[in-house]
């Protein structure tokens, strides 16, 4: 339809095809913002799995440090608070965002394994 608009001599068929043009590439930026914010959640959630993994693994080999239970914690429940945005950003994305949705696959069961650990 767009390659008719613009091969037509008619000032409103251009009109429509520039209209469609602007809505294309603001979907395409809407799309792009989504993909990123998907990209930093799942990042910021293996960040805290790792870490917490590694915390757990020193309070079970002795080698606990004075403080490191009020960081445990508030890693715990960042976790926790991300757990819904994990779930729902896996329900947005598209068959077409493999890599993020294999991104995802990786954070969320270390999440969960990591938080049922924590609870134990």
């Amino acid at each position: 339809m767009l390659a008719r608009l613009l091969k037509s001599s008619h000032p409103e068929d251009l009109r429509a095809a520039n209209k469609l043009i602007k809505e294309m590439v603001q979907e395409d930026q809407k799309r792009m913002e989504k993909i990123s914010k998907r990209v930093n959640a799942i990042e910021e959630v293996n960040n805290n799995v790792k870490l917490l993994s590694d915390m757990l693994s020193a309070f079970r080999s002795g080698q606990w440090s004075e403080g490191s239970e009020d960081l445990m914690k508030e890693l715990y429940q960042r976790c926790e608070k991300m757990r819904p945005t994990l779930f729902r950003l896996a329900s947005d994305t598209e068959d077409n965002d493999e890599a993020l949705g294999k991104g995802y696959e990786g954070a969320h069961p270390a999440l969960g394994y990591r938080i049922g650990v924590s609870k134990s």
